[in-house]
């Protein structure tokens, strides 16, 4: 008997195996520490995508692959309860810094990359650019013709930021310099509420902007969206039936 209190304060704490299968290694996500000199480390994005207003005071020292990939494991359920976006805007202001270092060849490319695709992030009618960083360390994009900083962009806008951004840094965090380009990137993603935020129209071309800005990755997604769903091929999706739970409260 489980009360309603008990109820709402349940957390994700465990996960079952997949079913072995000969040839196939069987990887429990809450056990991924055991797997340290290997990239196993899925991204887990939940529904918030809310980018809030930071001062940024200058670049920031980066943890290395092990430290990410340790920080990526332990917090991986927690985000699909709604949790934090990484600082995306911290990251922005230290790739913007470093892509002219030499040693930063792969961060140049990733962020070329960025905005050679930019636009196929959004529907046809939507126009979004990155112009710059000012000196106060803000940056600035161009929506509709309109100047903005990043925390004024619409919900939609903010929605896509959030995720795409998030995304690229976990490829360059969690990968040794010669896996961290974003095209040829591979691993997991797993997003609750893909639609949260996102117009009708957006939502029928989101599927093909991901596919199009990070090509070798898995996607694994969870949405009510009948306009989200009619985007799948075939093959795509997985209708999961309708769950049976009983609260019993205690008098």
């Amino acid at each position: 008997m489980k009360s309603a209190d008990g109820y709402r304060q349940a957390r994700y704490y465990n996960a079952h195996s997949p079913q072995r299968k000969e040839g196939i290694i069987s990887i429990n996500v809450t056990s991924l520490e055991q797997y340290k000199n290997h990239n196993i480390t899925p991204l887990f994005l939940g529904a918030y995508r809310r980018i809030e207003y930071k001062v940024i005071e200058g670049m920031s020292r980066e943890k290395n692959v092990v430290e990410q990939r340790k920080a990526y494991h332990s917090s991986g359920f927690n985000s699909l309860e709604g949790g934090s976006l990484p600082d995306i805007k911290q990251w922005m202001i230290n790739r913007y810094f470093e892509i002219e270092k030499e040693w930063a060849f792969v961060y140049k490319r990733n962020w070329e990359w960025i905005l050679e695709n930019f636009n196929n992030l959004a529907p046809t009618n939507c126009s979004l650019e990155f112009k710059h960083i000012k000196r106060d360390l803000e940056p600035m994009f161009v929506l509709h013709g309109v100047e903005c900083y990043l925390e004024e962009v619409s919900a939609g806008f903010q929605a896509i930021l959030s995720m795409v951004f998030a995304i690229v840094e976990w490829i360059e965090s969690t990968n040794v310099e010669e896996q961290a380009y974003i095209p040829e990137a591979t691993g997991t993603v797993v997003i609750d509420e893909l639609d949260v935020h996102l117009h009708p129209e957006w939502q029928l071309t989101i599927r093909k902007s991901l596919e199009t800005f990070f090509p070798k990755l898995q996607f694994i997604i969870t949405t009510h969206s009948p306009h989200l769903i009619a985007t799948a091929e075939s093959g795509e999706l997985i209708v999961l039936p309708k769950l049976q739970q009983t609260i019993c409260v205690e008098p």
